[in-house]
């Protein structure tokens, strides 16, 4: 009753347009409930089909498992974590879990490089150095190119000298990096780019 009592003592134009928010505030109220509700529906259902393609693929609470996350710009769709991360130990996958990816990487690196490349962010001529400058000279310009087509000649890592591959303090690229320059010398190009 407050309400209509000031409504109606109101001007004619303050009384339309407070009727007007109050028709607007309902009305939105009216949509944003079933939007909502779909939006929880089309999660469910992108929920109930991920687990099965993951049950389909073999991944169970015993087997060794994987995480899945879905980004927009701007918000997670989707998170969850399936199986073992440590199969001996029984200690399940969670969101939180750092995985080797090793190989893996490389087709989303790939990607990811030519997306820069197509906004004008970098081109695949450039010398890797312009972007990883940690890495030594070798006395050849080696370009992003020549990464992308595995012709960089760049030593193998995995030979390097008093250097365990899977080091247990090495977490990212970074660390890495920094093996190239300490064994430039023990290992060179093995092929000029």
């Amino acid at each position: 009753a407050v309400g209509f009592e000031c409504l109606s003592r109101a001007s004619p134009v303050m009384n339309n347009f407070l009727r007007l928010m109050s028709f607007l505030g309902l009305l939105c109220s009216c949509i944003e409930l079933p939007i909502i509700a779909q939006e929880r529906r089309i999660l469910e259902t992108l929920t109930g089909q991920i687990d099965r393609e993951v049950a389909n693929l073999g991944v169970s609470a015993s087997t060794p498992g994987l995480a899945i996350l879905i980004r927009q710009p701007g918000a997670i769709d989707f998170v969850k974590a399936y199986g073992l991360a440590n199969l001996d130990q029984k200690l399940p996958v969670t969101v939180d879990t750092a995985f080797e990816l090793a190989s893996a990487a490389k087709p989303i690196t790939a990607t990811a490089i030519l997306i820069l490349h197509d906004r004008g962010l970098l081109s695949l001529n450039d010398d890797i150095r312009k972007h990883l400058s940690e890495l030594p000279a070798y006395g050849h310009v080696i370009r992003i190119r020549d990464l992308l087509q595995h012709t960089s000649g760049l030593p193998d890592y995995m030979s390097f000298e008093n250097f365990d591959a899977k080091h247990g303090d090495y977490w990212t690229n970074e660390d890495y990096l920094q093996q190239f320059a300490k064994q430039h010398d023990a290992f060179p190009l093995r092929f000029q780019p």
